[in-house]
């Protein structure tokens, strides 16, 4: 049996060659991550606008049909 290891001639600390540090990567990264965050809260606040508007429609149809239901002389 072989008791070569042929990643024991491998370099130990090799750094990728096409890594390039210093270039302000992180802060564009979080400028982006905050530009996306505001358009998602934008979104989001659109969306719950229309679903209080909605609910608060249905809430005064329910009214509307129980009002007029209760004032039946028939019942």
């Amino acid at each position: 049996m072989d008791d070569h290891n042929p990643w024991a001639d491998q370099p130990q600390n090799v750094k990728p060659e096409n890594v390039k540090h210093g270039e302000g990567g992180s802060k564009k990264l979080t400028r982006k991550m905050s530009e996306n965050f505001e358009k998602t809260k934008a979104a989001a606040s659109n969306g719950m606008t229309k679903v209080k508007r909605s609910a608060t429609g249905g809430v005064n149809w329910i009214k509307v049909k129980y009002a007029a239901k209760k004032q039946d002389p028939k019942n």
